[in-house]
């Protein structure tokens, strides 16, 4: 059994709230906030303005917000200029692991903006250009640093507990 759809003649209901929602464009409408986890809104934002400067010095676009979803290509060359301008904090250049990280926020928000998600395939291909090709073409840095234990106020408070529970 098929359902039946309605004649538009026989749509006795007020669909003018439906008419509405499917004309407002839907990123305008919701924040950023309500959108992303928020240890994943600093990342959107930074590679938002890292992408308008590249669209206006490199592409030389007047709408430089994806106004379609960026090739492969593109977002190789993106890569490549943000390693050459971004300044890294344990060497000269950013690692691989930020731009590993810069890479994954800038799908994000071309997921956001055009709801185009990349292949496996070009999702490897562009993980490979940074792991192979950025070592050899920019010289990108492969440094790290040792992460603490515990972040700052852990520490604080461990030391401040240890300090109140000591008996001598």
């Amino acid at each position: 059994m098929g359902s039946t759809a309605l004649a538009p003649d026989d749509w006795s209901h007020d669909f003018s709230d439906l008419i509405v929602e499917a004309q407002r464009d839907n990123n305008s409408e919701r924040k950023i906030e309500d959108i992303f986890v928020p240890s994943a809104i600093k990342p959107y934002k930074q590679v938002i303005k890292q992408w308008k400067q590249f669209s206006i010095v490199i592409s030389k676009t007047t709408d430089p917000l994806f106004p379609t979803p960026p090739s492969v290509h593109e977002i190789k060359l993106f890569l490549r200029w943000l390693v050459r301008t971004s300044h890294g904090i344990i060497g000269t250049k950013i690692n691989h692991v930020t731009a590993g990280n810069r890479l994954s926020a800038l799908k994000r928000a071309i997921k956001l903006h055009t709801n185009h998600v990349y292949s496996n395939k070009e999702t490897a291909n562009l993980a490979a250009y940074i792991t192979r090709n950025f070592l050899k073409l920019e010289s990108l840095s492969t440094a790290s640093y040792t992460k603490p234990i515990a972040n700052l106020v852990v520490a604080k408070d461990l030391i401040r507990f240890i300090k109140l529970c000591n008996e001598y």
